[in-house]
């Protein structure tokens, strides 16, 4: 990894600011923006080791329990970021916080052979779980920006693995990214929707269920409006997948009743 004793020492330092119970807000978003940074690197090996090592470390449950249990929305906020690059790019990292058990065999036409080992799992709560339930409001209430947060992780768990998809749609966060994008107050969080929603229209496994939940509507009408501040651009490609899927369907269904008339 390459990296020395004081960054390790920094790290130490604002993971014991998480855990304590009586620290203030700007301490907290402090040791979140402290963390996140520490993660970075310009080399994406060293980038995943720095990852890895925080999460090996605990960051990922500290980064979680602050952003479910905080009723400080900057603190929030920050503990989604600090969340979103912890989990970039990182198959490791997404399979330890992850809960891939919820799955059957037949869920999916997996990426992989197999779903990832179950002892991977290592965390105290699935992160996409606790997504949802934040999303839903069953903790606190969320802010939009609480919320665009929550859907940015989903979006950089989801790029980085497709055996997430189905844990996702498991937990009902696909079902409440849509509803982000029908009901979004803000440009910004219809656009970090639209952009998890595209993410997953390129699984063509995902197809059937984005239909069955109405994901052709909402990404159409983002689509239409050509608006960059709502990611139209992520919208037109998930509609033209998502109709390219629709019309393939018909079209199978159309053959093998000319198939039976013969």
């Amino acid at each position: 990894m390459g990296d020395n004793e004081s960054w390790h020492d920094n790290v130490v330092l604002q993971l014991d600011v998480l855990r304590d119970t009586a620290a203030k807000t700007e301490d907290l978003v402090h040791a979140a923006q402290e963390l996140a940074t520490a993660t970075k690197s310009e080399s994406p090996n060293d980038q995943m080791s720095r990852q890895n090592a925080l999460n090996d470390m605990g960051a990922g449950d500290l980064f979680l329990h602050r952003l479910s249990t905080s009723k400080v929305e900057m603190v929030q906020w920050w503990m989604s970021l600090a969340l979103t690059q912890l989990v970039y790019d990182n198959q490791q990292v997404i399979e330890s916080i992850v809960d891939f058990s919820v799955l059957k065999d037949t869920d999916s036409k997996r990426v992989r052979p197999s779903l990832p080992d179950p002892a991977y799992f290592t965390a105290k709560e699935c992160l996409v779980a606790a997504l949802a339930s934040i999303l839903r409001n069953e903790r606190a209430y969320a802010t939009d920006r609480v919320r665009y947060g929550c859907l940015y992780i989903a979006t950089n768990i989801a790029n980085a693995n497709h055996d997430s998809h189905m844990v996702m749609f498991h937990h009902g966060l696909v079902k409440l990214s849509l509803a982000s994008v029908r009901l979004g107050n803000t440009n910004a969080l219809v656009s970090v929707a639209v952009g998890f929603l595209c993410c997953l229209s390129l699984n063509t496994a995902n197809m059937h269920r984005l239909l069955k939940l109405g994901a052709m509507r909402g990404v159409r009408n983002v689509a239409r409006a050509q608006k960059s501040e709502l990611n139209s651009a992520s919208g037109a490609v998930a509609r033209q997948a998502l109709e390219a899927y629709a019309a393939s369907r018909v079209s199978a269904v159309v053959r093998g009743f000319l198939g039976r008339c013969k």
